[in-house]
């Protein structure tokens, strides 16, 4: 993964996570972590989504 400093130089960084282990498989080897970690990523996903009208069949 390439430093904070140079994703900030070409990206707005909403959130950020460093992880003492896990690897390129933290689902494999962490998953607690990995899901405590990205639930509030999607947890704002999904107050935004609310206000969107839904398709109904």
């Amino acid at each position: 993964m390439p430093p904070r400093s140079w994703v900030e130089r070409v990206s707005t960084v909403v959130r950020w996570g460093d992880h003492a282990e896990g690897g390129h498989f933290p689902e494999m080897k962490r998953p607690v972590e990995l899901a405590e970690d990205t639930e509030p990523h999607f947890a704002d996903w999904v107050e935004v989504r609310k206000d969107l009208p839904r398709e109904v069949d």
